[in-house]
């Protein structure tokens, strides 16, 4: 079980048997784009100027396009090993870690979060 989870991960795999860095793996880089588009119309009425703006936003555009992009990756767990006992030697046992009740090998996931889908939103507004 442990020896899938160090495989997996090219750092952990790369630094076999040696104490590792504080942070030494870290979440691949996500880049978001967001899209924004703004309609302002207006007419003087004596001596002020009353406008009235429409606004559309879009967050995440690129989960809209494909759906695996703007997606982030989320830690399954910070401590997959938990001291299982220590027997009358002194010599500690470890097991692996559940995520939601099952073994998870994988060091991080594709999050879930609201966050991780495209959003539109819709505003008016009125100036004078």
């Amino acid at each position: 079980m442990l020896e899938g989870y160090i495989q997996q991960n090219a750092y952990l795999n790369n630094n076999r048997g040696k104490v590792v860095q504080r942070n030494g793996v870290l979440i691949p880089v996500l880049t978001r784009l967001d899209l924004s588009a703004i309609v302002e119309l207006f007419k003087k009425i004596g001596s002020q100027r009353h406008t009235i703006q429409f606004r559309a936003d879009i967050f995440n555009i690129g989960n809209l396009i494909n759906h695996k992009w703007g997606v982030a990756d989320v830690f399954n767990t910070p401590a997959p090993l938990a001291l299982s006992k220590v027997d009358a030697n002194g010599v500690p046992f470890f097991k692996m870690n559940t995520v939601n009740g099952s073994l998870n090998y994988t060091t991080y996931r594709k999050g879930t979060s609201i966050g991780d889908v495209w959003q539109g939103q819709l505003g008016i507004r009125y100036i004078f």
